[in-house]
């Protein structure tokens, strides 16, 4: 697996966050949107590292799949 891309700007419990049309949101949420082009209930760190967002360390999945990871 590839270095994680660790977010220096704002952050909220450890994810990063940016503000866009006055409504904050995750940076590794959108950057998953972006290359997807989807958005599911959860966007999961294979890495386990919570201001990484490398497309590659990111997964999509449910909340029970969050839960059991």
């Amino acid at each position: 697996m590839s270095e994680c891309i660790e977010w220096s700007g704002s952050k909220a419990s450890g994810y990063g966050m940016v503000t866009l049309a006055g409504k904050s949101r995750s940076v590794h949420r959108l950057v998953f949107h972006l290359y997807h082009g989807y958005l599911p209930q959860v966007v999961r760190h294979k890495c386990d590292n919570r201001s990484c967002y490398n497309v590659e360390h990111l997964e999509g999945g449910t909340y029970k799949d969050n839960t059991r990871d």
